[in-house]
């Protein structure tokens, strides 16, 4: 659908223009470009069957990944279980009698124990869903919930792709073991969880045997200038759709292709030419939207790109302003590298047919 047919040109404009993200203040330490990963910046925890050092600090220190554990149904549910309370996972240094890597999990048996009622744990690389009737743990799922660090307005771009292994002592007649992957959003600000993005896969492997065989690697994804406030936080996990089994029967995610990258801080980013910022609408829908840099001689001239207009899954919490009768935007800042940002800047729309701004002043 193309939005710019749905208003008349003052509501239009309205629509497009009519929210920015003014520049705050964030943590010195992070500038665009700063990226987490989990894997590189696990930190062991320090006291087994305890959640302390749970969340666990990024490279600057700032408590960041939370490994945790819930429960729900499918990802087709009103219930589904990216949506749910998370429980904190505690440090296991002896996952399954010593004969593993150390992880955080729902439990700590010991170190003479096996990993009965323990179930799920998440490790340094991976996070496993075991519906093994033996384990006392299928309705257990893991969750790794990235807690943005940055504070309010970062902006950022998260991508990967997942490895998913069939697990179990299936030697003949395997199940299909559909299983969701999920990566969703959480609004501090309203307690919404909304979901980023999703896959089902099925089991390779069906009606044989596993092996090395039952894996699949998803396709590469990516989401891009992401918004993100204070405690805002993405969720990552994996359900296998399955009720308990009397065969040991286990789904694997590796996660540590996973990559959080901060793009900008506060505002809207001018980068190549582009200016990108938010949009409210006014009607609890947001957007994203670019400005393209056309002239900037003997004035710099910005005109809108329509292909770029997209949906936001959470709407930012700082309102600049755009007068519909005078046709001036007023946005309190603008970042144009890591170490410089303009403030109060005013462009003046002066092409009402390609939404077309002048820029007037900035400080």
């Amino acid at each position: 659908m193309n939005r710019l047919n749905m208003f008349p040109l003052l509501a239009r404009m309205l629509f497009l223009l009519g929210s920015i993200l003014p520049y705050i203040s964030f943590a010195t330490e992070y500038a665009p470009g700063f990226s987490w990963h989990r894997n590189y910046d696990w930190i062991p925890g320090s006291v087994p069957g305890s959640s302390i050092g749970n969340p666990s600090s990024d490279k600057n220190g700032n408590p960041s990944w939370f490994y945790a554990y819930t429960i729900g149904d499918d990802i087709n549910s009103a219930n589904a279980w990216y949506r749910q309370e998370l429980s904190p996972m505690v440090w296991d240094d002896v996952w399954f009698g010593g004969s593993g890597a150390a992880v955080w999990a729902r439990g700590y048996n010991k170190p003479e124990g096996d990993n009965v009622d323990t179930n799920p744990p998440i490790s340094k690389w991976t996070m496993i869903h075991d519906v093994s009737e033996r384990t006392k743990s299928a309705k257990y799922m893991p969750v790794v919930e990235w807690r943005n660090p940055v504070g309010d307005g970062a902006i950022i771009n998260v991508g990967g792709f997942f490895k998913l292994s069939w697990k179990g002592y299936y030697t003949d007649n395997s199940p299909d073991g559909l299983v969701d992957v999920a990566v969703a959003l959480k609004n501090a600000s309203t307690g919404s969880i909304d979901l980023l993005y999703s896959a089902t896969l099925a089991n390779p492997s069906e009606g044989g045997a596993l092996s090395s065989f039952s894996a699949i690697t998803t396709e590469p994804w990516k989401i891009s200038n992401l918004h993100l406030d204070k405690d805002d936080a993405l969720r990552f996990t994996v359900r296998l759709r399955s009720d308990e089994d009397t065969t040991p029967f286990w789904i694997m995610l590796d996660d540590q292709s996973t990559s959080i990258e901060l793009v900008g801080i506060g505002t809207g980013v001018f980068s190549d030419g582009v200016l990108s910022f938010a949009v409210d609408i006014g009607t609890g829908e947001a957007l994203n939207v670019k400005l393209r840099l056309i002239e900037d001689n003997p004035t710099y001239l910005f005109e809108l790109d329509p292909s770029s207009i997209e949906v936001m899954p959470k709407t930012p919490t700082n309102i600049a302003t755009f007068s519909s009768g005078t046709g001036q935007l007023y946005i309190p800042s603008v970042m144009i590298d890591a170490l410089t940002v303009v403030n109060n800047v005013q462009m003046q729309l002066t092409n009402k047919e390609t939404f077309q701004f002048t820029l007037l002043s900035y400080e």
